[in-house]
């Protein structure tokens, strides 16, 4: 069976080989990464809504088995999770956004939250979507100045279990950490 990676996204393209080689390591991997299609649009406030828009437009552009993930971090606040995405919107372009989430942080006295991965297949017509929600730390003692390599967010926000930042933890250790979590909730879809 062929299945297409749709996504443009390197990181994810790399994780998702890895992961189903070790699933049904007799699955041709293929992906978008030398191919240009435009992205399709995420306009919707809900991860899994905006998985089944990547995952119907590329199937209907490709007309082949694909696979889309798709993650939201989410932090653990007295009104329950709230989106970084939103609270991101609130802040000001113009002012250092490290301090501004530093700040965000320290008034909501925030110090968990979760990353929510949605993963979705489209294979032989049938349509398979799982999630996996993984716990997170909250640290904001550091910041990285390289703006181009990690974003605000990755200076702070790394996997509970492991008790480190993803920034912290080598690629070795990130992959394997997902690994871990992220195999047997793909297993149920592939």
């Amino acid at each position: 069976m062929d299945l297409i990676i749709a996504s443009s996204n390197t990181n994810k393209i790399r994780r998702l080989k890895k992961l189903i080689s070790i699933i049904k390591p007799e699955i041709k991997l293929k992906d978008l990464e030398n191919q240009i299609i435009k992205t399709p649009p995420e306009n919707s406030n809900q991860q899994e809504k905006n998985l089944m828009m990547k995952l119907k437009y590329y199937h209907r552009i490709l007309g082949k088995n694909v696979i889309c993930e798709d993650d939201a971090v989410k932090f653990e606040t007295k009104e329950g999770l709230v989106s970084v995405v939103k609270v991101n919107s609130f802040f000001l372009k113009t002012d250092n956004i490290y301090q501004q989430w530093k700040k965000y942080f320290r008034v909501n006295q925030i110090n968990q939250g979760k990353l929510i991965k949605f993963f979705g297949v489209i294979i032989d017509g049938k349509i398979g979507i799982t999630k996996v929600m993984i716990p997170l730390i909250i640290k904001s003692e550091g910041i990285i100045n390289n703006k181009i390599e990690k974003n605000v967010l990755n200076n702070f926000i790394g996997p509970q279990s492991e008790g480190m930042t993803f920034t912290e933890m080598s690629q070795t250790e990130k992959d394997d950490y997902f690994k871990r979590i992220c195999l047997p909730i793909l297993g149920q879809i592939i």
